[in-house]
């Protein structure tokens, strides 16, 4: 596994080299062949360095099947009203028909 906390550089108006002043952190697991990047939002390189090991245990724990992804683990916290909310608010969006789009808020009881 490769995991690196980074501070990107870029070119300032002379020209020069300069650093950002926020850290960035990539990962790659074993297996994988893309790199991810992610943004730690910290100008400390040990607080840097700590969440990306937090990311990278989350990572590796969904991988294993012992914890559910992110989205199921927020979309379960969620009430049902506002996922048919959702759901009917697509409906409308892709431009369906009035009469399936009320049809879908019958169970809602609206």
């Amino acid at each position: 596994m490769i995991a690196h906390v980074y501070r990107p550089r870029r070119k300032n108006k002379v020209g020069k080299s300069a650093h950002d002043r926020l850290y960035r952190g990539r990962y790659r697991f074993d297996g994988d062949y893309d790199v991810s990047a992610v943004a730690l939002s910290t100008s400390d390189k040990q607080t840097a360095g700590r969440k990306l090991r937090d990311i990278i245990e989350e990572k590796e724990r969904e991988r294993a099947g012992i914890i559910a992804s992110k989205s199921l683990r927020t979309a379960a916290t969620k009430p049902l009203t506002e996922h048919l909310d959702d759901f009917t608010a697509d409906l409308k969006a892709l431009g369906r028909d009035p009469e399936y789009v009320s049809a879908s808020k019958i169970g809602s009881g609206g």
